[in-house]
């Protein structure tokens, strides 16, 4: 085999790992932003559902 086509596969090689590792890290970034706005909806939710709670306790005891 000749030096250029080996070193033009070892150069694609090592491209076709950079783009898969990057792929991996983009990925993983998204998942965790997703879950961050997860856990925010959740808690809001909670705070939202304490307050409507309260609130309509409050209603009824008046």
């Amino acid at each position: 085999m000749e030096k250029a086509k080996i070193g033009e596969r070892l150069w694609i090689g090592w491209i076709e790992s950079f783009v898969g590792q990057f792929r991996l890290l983009v990925n993983s970034v998204c998942w965790s932003s997703e879950a961050r706005w997860r856990r925010y909806d959740l808690a809001m939710s909670s705070v939202e559902s304490f307050f409507i709670t309260k609130t309509q306790r409050h209603n009824t005891q008046t």
